[in-house]
């Protein structure tokens, strides 16, 4: 949940997937010892996730807490809801100091595209931001997405598949109309379940 991103749309994970009528769910934990653990302090930190849900509502959380400080670094939760071909999002994240709301709809006769938006309110700073957005997918190796916040902020990517795990990705983005960053990369998708945001910027 840290870093960049775009949206917060749903699936809230992956690695983990509803499918049909059934309920699913998943518990993972995960210990980084900092030595050979002769004791509890040596697992440092601690982090845990968890989903649950059926394809029309999903949710779960995650946290991380340290041992050796005894203290919680992060821990955040998360729910969706999915109405035909509408997907609706709620995440509670940095210790509950940012609530995120979004939506997403899917455009196209084939549905290669979707558009999105996001509210986010900071308890702490009273910031409330409003984001637009979109993603479309030519085809499987060639996709774009844009997004534009309501103070001007941008940000926009094209996506050149490689291989079917790799890509080459050419993005633009910029807090001011002087201040602009452009960047290449190319990246290599792993599956993974932490909590993740799905399809916008990842």
């Amino acid at each position: 949940m840290h870093g960049e991103r775009m949206f917060s749309v749903f699936p809230l994970y992956e690695g983990s997937h509803a499918s049909g009528n059934t309920t699913t769910g998943k518990l993972d934990v995960l210990a980084f010892p900092s030595n050979v653990p002769r004791n509890l302090q040596a697992i440092n930190p601690l982090h845990v996730s968890a989903t649950f849900g059926t394809p029309e509502l999903f949710y779960g959380g995650e946290a991380s807490y340290s041992v050796r400080n005894k203290q919680w670094d992060y821990y955040n939760l998360g729910l969706s809801k999915t109405m035909g071909s509408f997907i609706a999002s709620l995440i509670v994240e940095e210790k509950g100091d940012v609530v995120r709301g979004s939506c997403c709809h899917p455009i196209g006769q084939k549905k290669s595209g979707a558009m999105a938006g996001e509210v986010t309110r900071n308890m702490a700073t009273k910031e409330t931001i409003l984001t637009m957005g979109f993603e479309y997918a030519f085809n499987p190796h060639i996709g774009i997405k844009a997004k534009m916040d309501q103070n001007g902020a941008f940000g926009a990517s094209l996506k050149l598949g490689i291989t079917p795990d790799a890509a080459f990705i050419f993005s633009v983005a910029s807090q001011s109309h002087d201040s602009w960053k452009i960047r290449f990369a190319v990246s290599h998708e792993q599956r993974a379940s932490r909590m993740v945001s799905p399809p916008f910027f990842t």
